[in-house]
């Protein structure tokens, strides 16, 4: 990590929110070619720093919101459902305008377009939804067990499925055959449902639990883990030249 520098900014969205956001890159890098990465509902924690160190270290401009600050106080160690709860009750278009907001910025900041978004869990979903709404601003996109489908309220009134046909960049969905939170037939169902299209790809791996990248002992998947980042950097580097 020698090499590594990083740093944390904030950023006023048009709201006035106070957006931090963690800054990761090889020192003196000459390339400008940038990865945002989308947290969980556990935020930017770890897990997810050790990610976007992974990422860096491959000559990337590692980019990582904390997206959920716009929930003041928020605690990431209560009950998982009461944290979703919380979570859910701000409506996506919020995530949406502020991740919109950083990729405007940083286009201006590097003055390069060579922008990808990588979202695990939580920011999986959120990853589905900008890369339908804001695709002009993207190169490609990588979706680690991202929600497919959830049930619709006025703060989710769009899931994945309904626009998923109408994505026209690049998506590389990765997924887990054993994950208890998105049920195998929905991946399947959607693996039909783009049959015809080609810049979306979706793997599912098999004995597989969701969050298999992360180093949680009940969850990480070694083998897996080594084949997702594979997967993920031959499609960075296809996609973001």
């Amino acid at each position: 990590m020698n090499n590594l520098k990083i740093k944390k900014k904030f950023l006023k969205t048009k709201d006035k929110h106070l957006l931090p956001i963690f800054y990761i890159k090889k020192k003196n890098i000459k390339e400008k070619k940038i990865i945002i990465v989308i947290e969980e509902i556990f935020g930017v924690n770890e897990d997810i720093k050790k990610i976007c160190i992974n990422i860096a270290k491959k000559n990337y401009i590692v980019i990582a919101p904390e997206l959920l600050s716009r929930i003041k106080d928020i605690n990431f160690n209560q009950n998982i459902n009461r944290l979703r709860e919380t979570i859910n009750s701000i409506p996506d278009r919020y995530f949406l305008y502020d991740l919109n907001q950083i990729i405007i910025y940083l286009k201006k900041k590097y003055k390069t377009n060579k922008i990808g978004i990588i979202g695990l869990s939580w920011g999986g979903r959120i990853t589905w939804l900008l890369s339908y709404f804001y695709n002009k601003n993207i190169k490609t996109s990588v979706i680690l067990y991202g929600r497919l489908k959830n049930k619709k309220n006025n703060n989710q009134s769009i899931q994945p499925t309904d626009i998923i046909n109408k994505i026209k960049i690049p998506i590389l969905g990765l997924y887990g055959d054993k994950d208890k939170i998105i049920p195998i037939n929905i991946i399947k169902k959607t693996i039909k449902k783009i049959k015809k299209k080609k810049n979306i790809k979706i793997i599912i791996y098999k004995n597989s639990n969701h969050g298999f990248i992360r180093k949680k002992k009940e969850i990480y998947n070694k083998e897996i883990s080594k084949k997702a980042y594979k997967e993920i950097f031959n499609w960075f580097n296809k996609y973001i030249n």
